[in-house]
């Protein structure tokens, strides 16, 4: 951050095709978005372009024309503003929200109370990623008009298992 100005270009890496998920691919799937754009292949697994204009507007400083999808998963690194890798995601999003903000202060070189300042006024939010660690800033119309089974539900779901593994463990 330089004279409260976020440098960079939004680009971030993508993540890798190999992925594990508590959810259901069914699960993930219903969550993806049915109205207010198109895909422009299969539903869950090509483009997603939406009709909103401040979307389109965010999403073309970029040079894309929409958010694609994977495994029923949205990918969010080209408008994301900073990734950091938290542990022990769970499904309290506060708590999520702070590592995060600590992790990326560190990066910034601000304090986590700077970083969570700049998310407000700029309208941004943490995007939970479904591997439980990846935790990516992205512009909070993104996040909301981009259907997605996110990190804190994957948490819960993890802890479903754990909770029914441990009811079933004892009979």
């Amino acid at each position: 951050m330089k004279g409260g100005k976020i440098e960079g270009t939004g680009k971030v890496s993508k993540k890798s095709a190999t992925r594990t998920f508590n959810s259901t691919y069914e699960e993930r799937l219903a969550q993806t978005p049915v109205n207010n754009g198109k895909w422009s292949g299969e539903r869950g697994e090509s483009t997603f372009i939406h009709e909103n204009e401040e979307v389109n507007e965010i999403l073309s400083q970029v040079d894309k024309k929409g958010i694609d999808y994977s495994d029923a998963v949205p990918d969010f690194s080209p408008v994301s503003k900073g990734r950091v890798e938290i542990e022990g995601m769970s499904i309290d999003r506060d708590a999520n929200f702070k590592k995060a903000d600590e992790l990326l202060a560190k990066k910034w070189g601000v304090t986590p109370k700077e970083v969570k300042k700049w998310r407000k006024q700029n309208k941004y939010t943490w995007h939970e990623d479904n591997d439980l660690k990846t935790m990516d800033l992205v512009p909070s119309v993104i996040n909301s008009k981009f259907g997605h089974l996110g990190g804190v539900s994957e948490a819960g779901k993890a802890e479903q298992k754990l909770i029914e593994g441990g009811i079933n463990g004892d009979n």
